[in-house]
């Protein structure tokens, strides 16, 4: 049997398209604390309001987002999300206003959760099952490639609008984001993979079942209702649920008895009960096949969020220029790139615990070495060490993930588990600012050393069965 080919045209759209995502969001990191304290002149505090309004938003509409990219469609929700975004940002620099700000960071929140579960999930239907941990990983790159040039190109947009125009260059650099939703959302529109899959199933029919000898009755069908007719033809339960027990022409036609077809009506109707019974007890915001993935997810990057939120800080804190923290950034985002490229194939022939232990251990290292470090090489290892965690464990937790879910679960399993990283951004920002300016820094990285240990011998148990 003829491979399938993992890097199409849907899957090279899909993946452009997440780096817009992904850099307009990393670019809003460095805009939006900006706008507040220089061009709204407003307090630090204020821009942790605006941070959790934007968590929450995207928190809380991740699970309907959800279910709508399984109910309507993938790339329906890519382009609502992404033009809600999009907007978003445009109004957000034209309205100089706190109250405004605040409203289009909620909007940006809805949008970004959209865009983001819509394109995760298409980026599973567009690879091949069989390397579907694989594809997962390399489509990671896109995060990644976002976050090295993301805030470069927000400071970059700063800077030249202060010096080249008569615009507030924090306020400017919001039409930039707009101006990048813009090429997302029409690179959305060539995303037609769903398409054909709907369209696929016509001919199939038509070559099937098409015939001179086909009744009277049939030939006066419409196209639609041909169709129509012939899956019932082929499948007794359509047959049964069209109510045709009693047309003689039909029963005929199926090879079944009125009486054969009355009974297999009558037990079509009591599945129905059965499964709308069960459907409802089952109705859920949460994906189950993606839970536990997710939950290990939430505490790992809630621990994670120790170094990726408060690296600057500290590193200013030990003398160091912010200069260096960019470097950090830059170097951890090369690492999961290059870890995602070159490791992505070995989650189809190993458990993934034997790839998130390695990880694990690297976080370890990184925060047993961040008290003690003095030199800008010493930064810049614990970078690659960061990124080593990050790029194995995030690329293993997120194809477990989406694994067990079925085709029709996966934007549901991908809501869940983006629902732990937007939850465990938020919480871990917030607690781990209060526990630094009570038992500092040190104290901090030395708890999450200890809990990346519990986390590494938990994932042998929980991840050790080889993918199938």
């Amino acid at each position: 049997m003829k491979k399938q080919k993992m890097i199409t045209k849907d899957f090279i759209l899909l993946f452009i398209f997440s780096i817009a995502t992904c850099a307009a969001m990393n670019m809003l990191n460095i805009i939006v604390p900006l706008h507040v304290t220089e061009t709204l002149g407003s307090t630090t505090s204020m821009v942790g309001i605006m941070t959790t309004l934007y968590i929450a938003a995207s928190c809380v509409s991740r699970p309907v987002n959800g279910i709508l990219t399984d109910k309507v469609g993938r790339q329906t929700i890519m382009l609502v999300g992404m033009g809600l975004f999009g907007a978003s940002a445009f109004f957000a620099g034209l309205i100089p206003s706190l109250v405004g700000l605040g409203i289009f960071r909620v909007m940006m929140g809805i949008g970004y959760s959209a865009s983001s579960t819509a394109c995760n999930t298409a980026s599973t239907d567009v690879i091949p099952k069989d390397r579907l941990a694989a594809g997962i990983g390399y489509f990671g790159m896109s995060q990644s490639v976002a976050s090295a040039f993301g805030p470069s190109l927000a400071t970059a947009a700063i800077a030249w609008a202060f010096l080249n125009t008569e615009f507030d260059g924090n306020s400017f650099s919001y039409f930039v984001v707009t101006a990048i939703c813009f090429i997302g959302f029409v690179l959305a529109i060539f995303i037609r993979y769903e398409r054909h899959k709907e369209s696929a199933r016509a001919p199939e029919f038509i070559s099937s079942y098409h015939s001179e000898e086909e009744s009277t009755k049939e030939e006066k069908l419409t196209y639609k209702e041909k169709l129509t007719y012939k899956e019932k033809l082929t499948y007794k339960e359509k047959f049964a649920e069209e109510e045709l027990a009693e047309d003689e022409t039909a029963c005929s036609c199926a090879g079944i008895s009125a009486a054969g077809a009355a009974a297999e009506k009558q037990k079509y109707e009591k599945q129905k009960q059965g499964k709308q019974k069960q459907g409802r007890k089952k109705n859920s915001l949460i994906e189950k096949s993606a839970l536990v993935p997710s939950v290990f997810e939430f505490f790992t990057l809630f621990f994670v969020t120790l170094v990726m939120n408060y690296i600057t800080l500290y590193l200013v804190s030990l003398g160091f220029d912010a200069s260096v923290a960019g470097v950090f950034y830059l170097i951890s985002s090369v690492v999961i790139v290059a870890i995602r490229l070159f490791l992505s194939h070995l989650m189809e022939k190993v458990p993934a615990f034997v790839l998130m232990v390695p990880g694990y251990a690297a976080l370890i290292a990184a925060c047993l070495l961040l008290p003690n470090v003095h030199s800008v090489w010493g930064v810049y290892g614990i970078a690659l060490l960061y990124g080593i965690e990050h790029g194995i464990v995030w690329m293993a937790l997120g194809s477990e993930a989406v694994k067990l879910a079925l085709p029709e679960k996966r934007g549901m399993a991908n809501a869940t588990f983006y629902l732990a990283f937007d939850a465990a951004i938020g919480v871990g920002a917030t607690v781990w600012g209060i526990l630094i300016d009570n038992i500092g820094y040190k104290t901090c990285f030395m708890i999450t050393a200890g809990a990346c240990v519990v986390l590494a011998v938990l994932s042998i148990f929980v991840f050790h069965r080889k993918r199938a």
